[in-house]
């Protein structure tokens, strides 16, 4: 049996590590000849599955189960919106177009090294996935820190033994 990374985290602990990547996505925005960079789009896109795998843990799912969704994306939000996840429609809109093609996977491959152009570095173009992108990094990091921040308000065990 493979073992299961992060058995012990709370749905609070994986909302610090996705928290954690988008703030590293941000800071490789601040460069302005990485704003476009495919690093930025891997870490913005890992902060969705963190949020994602958080709001699975908040509602009782197994780290056997999140495990299974790989990098599902699209299904790992679908199982969210029945758990009851609520974020706007471009978000969901963008997490299926990203499952669609095959952005959790493309993007650490895909470095358009194909670039001829005269200038080195190559010039940046505007990039309106990856406002996108960040649009839904930031639905998510704020309707699943609620989410995460009412259970514990309320009283509600997050996790009633390490998962």
């Amino acid at each position: 049996m493979a073992a299961i990374h992060g058995r012990g985290v709370t749905p609070y602990g994986a909302l610090v590590i996705a928290d954690d990547y988008r703030l590293a996505g941000d800071v490789l925005g601040g460069n302005a000849r990485t704003r476009d960079s495919m690093p930025r789009r891997l870490v913005y896109l890992h902060a969705i599955e963190g949020y994602l795998r958080a709001y699975l843990l908040l509602t009782g799912a197994t780290p056997e189960l999140i495990r299974d969704y790989r990098h599902g994306l699209e299904a790992m939000a679908t199982a969210c919106a029945t758990s009851g996840l609520s974020v706007s429609k471009n978000t969901v809109r963008f997490i299926k177009a990203s499952a669609a093609d095959g952005d959790y996977v493309r993007v650490r491959y895909d470095t358009g090294l194909d670039y001829r152009g005269a200038d080195w570095p190559p010039p940046l173009r505007p990039n309106a996935s990856l406002k996108l992108l960040k649009n839904a990094v930031e639905d998510l990091a704020l309707v699943v820190t609620n989410a995460i921040e009412q259970s514990l308000e309320a009283g509600t065990p997050i996790s009633a033994a390490p998962t």
